[in-house]
C-alpha cells in the first residue's frame, strides 16, 4: 500500500508539473503572437467582445481612491485604476505674482513621473517622452477647466500669492496612466489645505498662521475617460 500511495504521489506530482509547464508553454506563446501580430491577437477577443484582460469591449477599469497619503504634502491622494497605481502630492509654497496678474497664484506645469520600476516598457534617465506629454495635458486640462480660482491663491495682491506644486508618481503601469493621473490631482486638489497667512508690511514677509488652514476654492471637476478606435 505505501508503494501505491507514493507512486500515484508521484504521478499526481507529475501532472501537476506537466500541468504548469503546459501553462506557462501557452502563455509564452500568447505574449509572442501578441507582439508579432498585434492586430490579429486584438481581432479575435473584439470579435468576442471582450479585451485581453478579460473586461468586455464597454466596461471600464475598476477604480478606488486614497486621500491624504502622503504626510508630508499639503494634499495627496492613491489612485488605483485597475492595476495601474499613481500617486500625486501637492505642495503650496509663497511666491511672488506675475506683474501681469498680480491677485492671483499660480499652478506649476505638474512633474509626471513614469520611472522604471512601475513597468519594463520604461527605462532609467531622463523624463520620458510619454511623461512629459502627459505633463502638458494635465496643465493644460488645469487652466482650461479652471479648477482652481487662481484669485484665491492670493494673500497681498502685488506681493505674495500660492504658487501649488503637483507631482504625479506612477507606482505600478497598466495602461491609461492620464485617467488615472486626472483622478489623482483632483482628489488630491480636493484634499489640500492651504495655511492662514499674513503678510508683514514691516519686514516684507509672510507669516503663517498656525492651527489656522482653509480648502482650495475649487470649480469645474474634470475627469478623463479615454478610448480607443480600432480598424480591422
Amino acid at each position: 500500500m505505501a508503494i501505491t500511495a507514493t507512486t500515484d504521489a508521484l504521478q499526481g506530482a507529475q501532472d501537476q508539473a506537466n500541468s504548469s509547464t503546459s501553462t506557462q508553454s501557452t502563455t509564452a506563446a500568447a505574449a509572442v503572437y501578441k507582439r508579432l501580430h498585434p492586430q490579429q491577437y486584438l481581432s479575435r477577443f473584439l470579435a468576442k467582445g471582450y479585451r485581453p484582460d478579460g473586461r468586455r469591449v464597454n466596461e471600464f477599469r475598476e477604480a478606488s481612491l486614497n486621500t491624504g497619503s502622503v504626510s508630508t504634502a499639503d494634499g495627496s491622494s492613491l489612485v488605483r485604476l485597475g492595476s495601474t497605481t499613481v500617486v500625486c502630492g501637492i505642495k503650496a509654497e509663497i511666491a511672488e505674482p506675475t506683474s501681469s496678474s498680480p491677485d492671483q497664484g499660480y499652478l506649476i506645469v505638474p512633474n509626471v513621473d513614469l520611472p522604471a520600476l512601475c513597468s519594463p516598457r520604461y527605462k532609467p534617465g531622463p523624463p520620458s517622452d510619454e511623461a512629459q506629454v502627459l505633463s502638458v495635458w494635465l496643465y493644460d486640462l488645469l487652466i482650461s477647466s479652471r479648477v482652481v480660482d487662481l484669485t484665491s491663491l492670493c494673500i497681498v495682491p502685488g506681493k505674495a500669492v500660492w504658487a501649488l506644486y503637483i507631482d504625479v508618481v506612477c507606482i505600478n503601469y497598466d495602461g491609461n496612466a492620464f485617467d488615472a493621473a486626472v483622478l489623482a490631482v483632483m482628489a488630491a486638489l480636493k484634499n489640500t489645505k492651504l495655511h492662514g497667512a499674513r503678510y508683514n508690511d514691516e519686514t516684507g514677509k509672510v507669516n503663517l498662521i498656525r492651527g489656522e488652514k482653509y480648502s482650495l476654492k475649487l470649480g469645474r471637476i474634470p475627469l478623463a475617460a479615454s478610448f480607443g478606435i480600432f480598424n480591422e
